[in-house]
This record gives structure tokens, C-alpha cells and sequence, in this order.
């Protein structure tokens, strides 16, 4: 990483511009920091698809064996499906952390009812990793810590038409599952890494501002989940988001293409394209890039 203080590459996402990127309907990040002294590596989420994520993990020169840990943010299968192989070339069992509720059945009854979970069965992880399951936040390295659950603070944003299984019946999942990164560097301010802000992207940046104590947000790069929003619920976010006084944006995922462009009006040049091969990179002199 040389004088890096952080790097956060997209593995996978739903858009790439050109070879030898794949993409698709999911999100994976690779994460190298420097904590203690030495780099620390780990997977945020593993993608749809085990052939897209490792596709792209080998033309980004990502070295599994490296990697320490694998943060799920929740258990839906575009964010799940590539995790067996990630652990398999790790070469040993390492910690998977994520909400015990991210166990539960997924599923969806919009247009028609289907299983939207992993595609395995989680004592499957358990052969090659070892499951973490935490409501709490979990302290990965020196300034880097996942979100546990989420408050629920503000009246726009909610769960939507998502189902899972308790107890014999299907019932609405508000996905407390949904978990995010927070990364708070001295002297630089809080990257805020989401999978598909279930929560509330707003929620989730606001909970990771008082859980840290950072008075900066630098950066947010993630699924901010308004691809169904209406109108005014993307033009309270905005409003929310303003406020917050994001240095830089990265919408991707499941942001969907009218809230970009809403957020893109916005804030102008604070919001960035990611695309699968993009990386956020923060020195150590608090530069950042994407």
C-alpha cells in the first residue's frame, strides 16, 4: 500500500466501462488498510456470482490469502454469493462477521414469491470459515469497525417489500441485518462503506458519525437502495445528505439512475463514478482519490 491509509476497491458492482472487468447485480469491496503497524486486508461482501468475483479479485491482483476477515452486510444473495469461494482461497478458516439475522430465509413476494438468499446453506461457510454472527459493532483494526445494527431514526427512509421466515411463517424482514463499514482515520474524517443501505443511507451515516465520534465525513462509497424511491424521498435524502456535508459521493449498486443524477445536481463534483476496477484511496497526507 506504500503511504496509503486506506484503499477500498470495487471487486464487483453493476456497471464497468471497458476490459477486463465483468460486472454485475451485486457489490464486493477489498479493503487494505494500515493498523498496528501493518496492512490489514478483508472482503466487504462477496458479490452475486463466485465466477464474477473471482474473475475480477484475479485481474485486480487480490491475493485471498492475505485476506482476514469477510464483513457480509446482509444476506441477500447479491451480496453473498461469491463468499465460498472467497473462502476457499483463503487457505484457512477465518472469521465471516455479520447480524445473526442475515441467517434467516430471504425472500421477496414482489413480482412473484422467490428465495433471495445465499446460494448455499450457511453450515456450508462453516467448513472453510467460521461464522461471527454479532448485533453489536465489531472492532476489525485501529479505526475500523463494522456498524452493528442500525437506529431507525428518520420518517423517509424504510424497509421495503423483503420477507424471511420465523417461526413457520413468512413475515415482513426489516432487514436488521443491514450492516455497514465505518472507517475513521486521524486527522482525514470517516469513510462510510455500505452494501445496499437497507437502513437508510442517512441512517447509516449518521449512526456512524455518532458511533466514531468524527466530526468529518470524507467519503461514502456503497449502495445508498433508492433504485424504488419516490421523488420526495430522494429529495428529503438530499436534503439530509446536505447537512451531513459529504466531502465525496460514490452511489453505486442499487442507487439507482434518477437518484444519482438528483445527487449529481446536488452536489456536483463530490459525487464520483465507481465502477467495477474503481478505487477509494486515502493517504496518509489525507489526500483522497476515486
Amino acid at each position: 500500500m506504500g503511504s496509503q491509509a486506506l484503499r477500498v476497491c470495487v471487486l464487483v458492482n453493476d456497471a464497468t466501462r471497458d476490459e477486463p472487468w465483468l460486472a454485475e447485480h451485486g457489490v464486493a469491496f477489498w479493503v487494505e488498510t494500515i493498523g498496528g503497524g501493518r496492512p490489514y486486508r478483508f472482503l466487504f461482501d462477496t458479490g452475486r456470482t463466485a465466477q464474477v468475483l473471482a474473475h475480477n479479485a484475479c485481474a485486480m491482483n487480490v491475493d485471498w490469502a492475505t485476506a482476514e476477515a469477510v464483513v457480509i452486510s446482509h444476506g441477500h444473495n447479491d451480496h453473498t454469493g461469491g463468499l465460498l469461494e472467497a473462502l476457499r482461497g483463503c487457505g484457512r478458516r477465518v472469521p465471516v462477521i455479520l447480524h445473526p439475522d442475515a441467517l434467516l430465509p430471504k425472500l421477496k413476494t414482489v413480482p412473484v414469491l422467490r428465495a433471495i438468499g445465499p446460494p448455499y446453506r450457511w453450515d456450508q461457510v462453516e467448513r472453510t470459515g467460521f461464522l461471527l454472527p454479532v448485533r453489536d459493532p465489531v472492532h476489525l483494526v485501529a479505526g475500523v469497525q463494522t456498524s452493528g445494527e442500525i437506529p431507525r431514526t428518520t420518517a423517509f427512509e424504510g424497509s421495503e417489500e423483503f420477507q424471511t421466515l420465523r417461526d413457520g411463517r413468512v413475515e415482513p424482514d426489516d432487514l436488521r441485518d443491514d450492516l455497514a463499514l465505518f472507517v475513521h482515520l486521524p486527522d482525514v474524517g470517516l469513510v462510510v462503506v455500505t452494501g445496499c443501505a437497507h437502513a437508510g443511507i442517512v441512517n447509516t451515516i449518521r449512526h456512524g458519525l455518532a458511533l466514531t465520534g468524527a466530526t468529518r465525513l470524507r467519503a461514502v462509497i456503497g449502495g445508498f437502495h433508492l433504485i424504488r424511491a419516490t421523488p420526495d424521498r430522494i429529495r428529503q435524502t438530499v436534503e439530509a445528505l446536505h447537512a451531513l456535508q459529504p466531502e465525496i459521493l460514490a452511489p453505486i449498486h442499487c442507487t439507482g439512475d434518477h437518484a444519482v443524477a438528483e445527487l449529481s445536481r446536488a452536489f456536483g463534483d463530490r459525487v464520483r463514478y465507481a465502477y467495477v476496477g474503481s478505487q477509494l484511496r486515502i493517504e496518509s497526507d489525507g489526500s483522497v482519490t476515486i
